[in-house]
């Protein structure tokens, strides 16, 4: 987005798999449209992110309106780079319409 929004030439796509193999790349898509018309820009209705936890979990979140869904699963490091996704370690889900602090893990049964 950055690069776009600087008139900059763009980057590459990432190749798929092997972005860590690559010097210079680029991963997603550009906010840019959404910036030019943010109105009549039809986007996506989910966010997703990633974040390490104890350096052996990594967290795939989606995040709605309403709701974030998160699984912890292990996560082999260098040299490899990748979610063992048989091990999962623990799963959140919380609703932001009764729950905004999110105290109830609606994954384990948390009541509202």
């Amino acid at each position: 987005t950055l690069v776009e929004a600087a008139g900059l030439p763009l980057l590459e796509l990432c190749p798929e798999g092997k972005s860590t193999q690559t010097e210079l790349c680029r991963e997603g898509s550009s906010l840019m449209p959404l910036i030019d018309d943010p109105k009549g820009f039809n986007w996506k209705t989910a966010a997703f992110s990633q974040y390490p936890r104890e350096d052996k979990y990594m967290g795939y979140t989606m995040r709605t309106n309403r709701y974030r869904y998160t699984e912890w699963v292990g996560f082999r490091r260098a040299p490899i780079y990748k979610p063992d996704w048989t091990e999962l370690n623990a799963t959140e889900l919380y609703d932001h319409m009764h729950d905004p602090e999110e105290n109830f893990n609606l994954a384990i049964g948390g009541n509202q």
